[in-house]
């Protein structure tokens, strides 16, 4: 059960993005990307590094994997998928992962995926309710 998890946590983000395709959630799909480009530029602009003990070399704030799987599930939850609260409980596994193998500190999760949740929030509402110009 634990190397399954470990390979959900390690292609979640893909995983995401081709679950919104099946799903032919085209618009949502290239707001996910957009969500995921924006974790990159802030990461960019942020500079926060990751903990002490993370082989990763590359920023940490905010938590990509805590964005996107943040973003995910707020998607679900408004479109009303019945397993959300599978979703939910996987979300909180995925975020308790990322600070344990000290890929993360607990401010960078807690931000990615509350930023995610943000993200997530608005571009449904944006694709429900297209602004009119």
């Amino acid at each position: 059960m634990k190397k399954i998890l470990n390979i959900f946590n390690s292609y979640s983000r893909i995983l995401i993005g081709i679950f919104f395709i099946a799903k032919k959630q085209n618009t949502i799909f290239l707001l996910y990307i957009l969500n995921l480009i924006l974790n990159v530029i802030l990461k960019l602009f942020i500079r926060q590094k990751r903990p002490p003990g993370s082989y990763h070399k590359t920023y940490g704030m905010p938590s990509g994997h805590a964005q996107a799987i943040g973003f995910f599930l707020i998607s679900q939850i408004i479109n009303k998928n019945k397993y959300w609260p599978l979703i939910f409980i996987y979300s909180l596994q995925l975020l308790h992962s990322r600070i344990i193998k000290q890929h993360h500190t607990y401010q960078q999760v807690i931000i990615g995926y509350l930023l995610g949740i943000i993200t997530g929030y608005y571009s449904i509402l944006m694709e429900c309710f297209p602004l009119e110009w």
